[in-house]
């Protein structure tokens, strides 16, 4: 009698164990899928980061080259202002 309930009880704890190792599985795999997907959007973060970057150092480039183009225009225009209506 004990010999049958022990093994009775192992059956239940290897039935268990069973049911607990496939979902430790499904875990598994959604835990690989989620990291795939945290990776793609760290790496889109990353992107987005460096296009930002881009963005400023493209804006501020463009900043400068207004402003040197002013003073050529302001320069060429106090150039032409001096030699030929000072001048006249």
């Amino acid at each position: 009698m004990y010999k049958d309930e022990l093994i009775r009880n192992n059956q239940t704890i290897i039935k268990n164990m069973n049911t607990i190792d496939e979902q430790i599985n499904k875990l598994d795999d959604e835990n690989k899928n989620l990291k795939t997907q945290l990776a793609s959007l760290k790496g889109s973060s990353y992107s987005a980061e460096g296009m930002l970057d881009d963005s400023k150092i493209t804006r501020n480039q463009i900043l400068v080259g207004n402003i040197f183009l002013c003073i050529i225009v302001a320069g060429g225009g106090f150039m032409y202002y001096k030699n030929f209506v000072a001048a006249a």
